[in-house]
């Protein structure tokens, strides 16, 4: 490809910024009315402040240096955030808040799921949301493929479980132990097995036309 822009080769780099720039406001204009991810962004995580902080502390106190506060996502990201880009442009001596490891994601809690990735996680519904988040802010790609790894290996026992389950049975014993992404993922499943089970027995006459057919 010719950029003929005054000859400059800057314009690969805008072109690249500008597609950059719109993927990331087109993914926010997707999540901004997600009830899930409103959700998912309540979820607290520990938050150390270097510098301290002024109304974040129990009942709106300040917060000394090297305090820790569990704040929500929504709030965290953009101090974080804020700090990274006060310390690049030279504002600050140093990250002055930066987000902890929450406990959910500990050595002990990723050793026992990459033992067992069956376990119960019906009490922790965004558990991929916000470990996938806290793993990019962190850095911690040993997180990051923990919860890859996990997902794969729950994905295939999710996918299992929906096509055993008939029709007639209430498949919210198994439903009421995944997560939020993992239940979206076995409703589909479910409903298709549960559809193809009706059309095969006769009890569904009509089988609806995919939306790609024209």
């Amino acid at each position: 490809r010719e950029y003929a822009y005054n000859g400059s080769r800057s314009s690969m780099s805008d072109d690249a910024g500008a597609a950059a720039a719109r993927k990331r406001l087109l993914h926010d204009a997707a999540t901004y009315y997600d009830v899930g991810a409103i959700i998912a962004s309540e979820s607290r995580v520990p938050v150390l402040f270097r510098a301290g902080a002024k109304g974040l502390g129990p009942a709106g106190a300040d917060l000394r240096p090297g305090s820790k506060a569990d704040l929500p996502l929504w709030l965290a990201l953009p101090l974080v955030q804020r700090a990274e880009q006060a310390t690049t442009t030279g504002a600050g001596s140093g990250a002055s808040c930066t987000i902890e490891q929450p406990k959910e994601y500990s050595s002990k809690v990723r050793s026992s799921l990459t033992v067992d990735p069956t376990l119960d996680m019906g009490n922790k519904p965004f558990f991929y949301d916000v470990g996938f988040t806290v793993a990019a802010v962190r850095g911690d790609t040993g997180l990051g493929m923990t919860l890859s790894d996990v997902l794969i290996k729950r994905h295939g026992e999710v996918l299992a479980q929906a096509k055993s389950m008939g029709c007639d049975n209430d498949p919210t014993w198994y439903t009421s132990t995944l997560t939020a992404t993992e239940r979206t993922l076995f409703d589909a499943a479910y409903q298709a097995n549960v559809e193809f089970d009706l059309w095969r027995n006769q009890k569904l006459y009509t089988q609806q036309p995919s939306s790609f057919v024209v």
